[in-house]
Parts: structure tokens; C-alpha cells; sequence
């Protein structure tokens, strides 16, 4: 979906910061879906970005209902947290977005400097249900690859 959205150039990545692009790339999502969330029964078409086919076929419409919730209220508190004048108010929001092991106040905290190493090299993993750990999960996951840090340490 991110990919689509960047290569067609519905998300544009020029200027923008990392949670700029998040929130634009939600909101992109919401109103791309939400004709398909208005018709009973349907589902959307995802190609895959190499091989074409759609990436989204086992998708039931339950799960389809509860991703586009997902999506709007992650959506939501991305614009909020982008609009607040104070740390402590916009990393709560974003903590709401990504869950309570990200974005710490305190950058003493071992496991948020836990998490960010992770980022930063490659032993970070997705799992199917879309967490972020830094333990090797037993199910289907993806390992995150090696990000270089282009902001404050």
C-alpha cells in the first residue's frame, strides 16, 4: 500500500519528515478504502508491487472493517500529535499510534534505546499482526532492515 502511494505519487516524500509522511500515507489509505468500506460485502485489490497479484485476497470483511478503523483513528492521533506545541502531549499520541514501547520522554529508558538499536541495524521484526519486537517471533515475520538516522540522537 505504501509502495503504490509513493510510486504513483498520491504521498509525495519531498520536504517531508518521517511522521509527516505517516500521516499523509494513513490518510491516503482511509480515502483511497473508503468507498470500498462503503459497499456491503466488498473488499479492495492490493497488487503487489513485483508480482501483481492481490496481496490482500485472504482478507475477510471483518478484518477489512477493523484495519479501516485501525487506519482512521491511527490517522486521527498522527494529526494531533503533529499539531501539539509539547513533547509530552504529541508522544503520548504517538504512542497510541505505534504502542507504549515507542517514543519515550526519557531517553535513558533501556528498552526505547533497546528499540531504536534495533532500528538501526537489523535485528528488529515485524510480525504478522503488525508488532514491532526485537526478539526473532515464532511466527511469520519480516526482519526490519538496517536504518540510518538522519535526526537528533
Amino acid at each position: 500500500m505504501v509502495y503504490h502511494r509513493i510510486a504513483n505519487g498520491i504521498v509525495s516524500t519531498d520536504g517531508a519528515s518521517y511522521a509527516q509522511l505517516f500521516r499523509d500515507v494513513l490518510g491516503s489509505i482511509y480515502e483511497d478504502f473508503l468507498p470500498v468500506l462503503n459497499k456491503d460485502g466488498a473488499l479492495p485489490v492490493v497488487p503487489d508491487p513485483m508480482l501483481g497479484h492481490n496481496v490482500v485476497y485472504k482478507w475477510d470483511r471483518e478484518a477489512f472493517e477493523t484495519f479501516m478503523r485501525r487506519v482512521d483513528e491511527s490517522h486521527k492521533w498522527a494529526v494531533r500529535a503533529l499539531e501539539q506545541d509539547e513533547e509530552p502531549e504529541a508522544v503520548e499520541l504517538w504512542q497510541k499510534v505505534f504502542g507504549e514501547d515507542w517514543f519515550f520522554l526519557d531517553p535513558d529508558q533501556e528498552r526505547g534505546k533497546a528499540l531504536r538499536a534495533a532500528i538501526l541495524t537489523d535485528s528488529a521484526f515485524v510480525t504478522s499482526t503488525g508488532r514491532v519486537t526485537t526478539e526473532r517471533p515464532s511466527d511469520a515475520h519480516v526482519r526490519v532492515k538496517p536504518q540510518r538516522s538522519y535526526g537528533e540522537d
